[in-house]
């Protein structure tokens, strides 16, 4: 093992590690010396720092199905109220108010049980958040309660359609 200052060794892994570091800093630093900073092309022909600054820009999908879930998580347990999500949310961002009260309509079969309610919001935001697959939606819950699934089922639906 090599040895550093003290006399004590350090793991060949470590020192591999470091290197290939340096290496990739190397020529990261060689590649904007030679073309500037953000000078790598995309296939568009656009700077790298254009597309990015897209991608930046908008919000992903997974960020949007977990505001929305977020929404139909506060609605469940009666923090926030269906006119704000009318009023509030629908001045601030009219496409997300929509697509919280599709999700919100599709849980509306449990909406006289506020506890299946609040259950089936966790199963819509594990969904949402890829800690459970849909494997568990149709085999678990299923078996457990045939008409949550069926209402996170529609929920989920709502959350993975494309937005237009």
């Amino acid at each position: 093992m090599p040895r550093i200052a003290g006399g004590r060794s350090v793991p060949a892994i470590v020192v591999t590690l470091v290197a290939a570091v340096l290496v990739v800093l190397t020529l990261d630093a060689i590649t904007v010396r030679d073309h500037g900073p953000g000078a790598m092309l995309v296939k568009s022909g656009a700077r790298a720092t254009d597309a990015w600054a897209e991608v930046l820009s908008a919000p992903s999908v997974a960020v949007r199905s977990q505001r929305v879930v977020s929404w139909v998580a506060g609605l469940a347990n009666g923090l926030i109220l269906p006119s704000d999500v009318a009023l509030r949310l629908g001045q601030q961002d009219p496409a997300l108010a929509e697509r919280v009260n599709e999700t919100w309509t599709a849980l509306a079969i449990l909406r006289h049980d506020a506890e299946r309610l609040r259950r089936a919001s966790r199963w819509v935001n594990g969904l949402s958040s890829g800690l459970l697959i849909a494997s568990d939606l149709s085999g678990r819950l299923r078996s457990q309660d045939a008409e949550m699934a069926d209402a996170v089922t529609a929920a989920w639906t709502v959350l993975r359609r494309p937005e237009e």
